[in-house]
């Protein structure tokens, strides 16, 4: 059997159990969280507002009779009424096994979520071949944005499912596209259900301007009630993420944030401004091996290549509204009321996937009859196949 019979085996193999493929990577990815036990690494600073801490303490009997209902301790007060149902499905699992079980486990369904529902996206919402979809998926389980994160480590646990699950939510509506109108409208509820229950509401808000993009000019439903369902995935998530948008509302006057002042802001603009040039290069950094595929299979396509153009675009619209942002809020923050402290500019956060899905196109369209030699030999290889090796190692 030649080497190049052995690699289409492989790669036969690969493609037809891309779920046990993308167990197998999550593991790996989330295996330090929960591979010592006990003695697994943790970053407290990777979970924002002391999350982990919080989730602990929630599942520690003794600590929710002294907290009660309003845990006057952490900044603010924390109302633990309105906070029960966010998370809840995932931070049960402290309650139910050792923490640092827990905390492992829900890394490796973030991981494994993000990897194999982005394979999945690229296959059946943009038929690519199998390639270009290993390597979106791989690439997004990896999530590797210090520019977010501010570290390599991936996802954490304040994401929820908000970012790890977007090509799920994304792949989930394209499905129901092609289901009788009672089932499209059950199941876009339920979607938006399961992202309030499952994501803190300032990182998920920001999931909708991409749906509506995403359906408008990426894959067009064929469905006309399909904005019905868009409709009532937007409402069912609001309908249950009520309790917690109204106690975010009352306790914003008594945030830190509220103090925030449009004057202050403006009088040291260029200063606030060089802060969000300085964010938005490395995330161009952090995201520079997928836009390089995304530039290279522009360029190598024969003619205009509509999908890959608008995700490029949408990539770029966040970049420049994140570089805008400072003169955006000096103009309107005064008059924002308790929403002045909400990060409106965290469109950015969709960039990682935007640009993946840019390079996973991108290295689709290098696939049609292009070789390269490989040095010191005659023998010629698929580029796509030099390109997607070169991507993963």
């Amino acid at each position: 059997m030649g080497r190049g019979e052995s690699l289409h085996r492989i790669l036969s193999w690969l493609g037809s159990r891309p779920s046990l493929l993308f167990l197998l990577w999550a593991l790996w990815l989330s295996f330090p969280y929960f591979g010592f036990g006990a003695s697994s690494y943790v970053w407290l600073p990777d979970n924002g507002d002391a999350l982990l801490p919080m989730q602990l303490a929630k599942a520690d009997g003794h600590v929710q009779e002294q907290a009660g209902w309003w845990s006057h301790l952490a900044v603010s007060g924390t109302d633990g009424l309105s906070s029960l149902w966010v998370g809840e499905p995932l931070f049960a699992l402290f309650a139910l096994l050792p923490g640092w079980l827990a905390y492992g486990l829900i890394m490796w369904l973030q991981r494994f979520l993000a990897g194999f529902f982005m394979y999945r996206l690229m296959k059946d919402a943009l038929n690519l071949e199998t390639l270009p979809a290993l390597y979106a998926g791989f690439a997004y389980a990896l999530f590797c944005q210090g520019s977010i994160n501010h570290q390599w480590a991936g996802f954490t646990l304040y994401d929820g499912l908000a970012l790890p699950g977007i090509p799920f939510f994304l792949w989930a509506l394209h499905r129901l596209d092609a289901r009788r109108k009672p089932l499209l409208y059950a199941g876009a509820s339920l979607l938006g259900v399961l992202l309030a229950a499952t994501s803190l509401f300032y990182l998920a808000v920001f999931l909708f301007p991409l749906v509506l993009a995403w359906f408008l000019w990426v894959t067009p439903p064929r469905q006309r009630s399909f904005p019905v369902a868009i409709l009532l995935f937007v409402f069912s998530w609001a309908l249950a993420e009520a309790p917690v948008l109204w106690a975010a509302r009352l306790n914003a006057p008594l945030s830190q944030r509220s103090l925030l002042d449009a004057g202050l802001l403006s009088g040291d603009l260029l200063e606030t401004w060089r802060l969000h040039l300085s964010l938005s290069g490395p995330l161009l950094r952090d995201s520079a091996l997928s836009l390089s595929l995304a530039v290279l299979g522009r360029c190598a396509a024969a003619r205009k290549d509509r999908v890959l153009d608008i995700v490029l675009a949408l990539f770029l619209v966040c970049l420049v509204y994140k570089l805008a942002y400072p003169f955006i809020a000096a103009g309107l923050l005064d008059h924002m009321g308790p929403l002045k402290g909400f990060g409106f500019d965290r469109l950015y956060l969709l960039c990682p996937f935007l640009a993946v899905t840019a390079g996973a196109i991108g290295l689709a369209r290098l696939g049609h009859g292009r070789d390269v030699r490989l040095p010191s030999t005659a023998r010629l290889i698929p580029l796509q196949h030099a390109a997607f090796a070169t991507a993963v190692f």
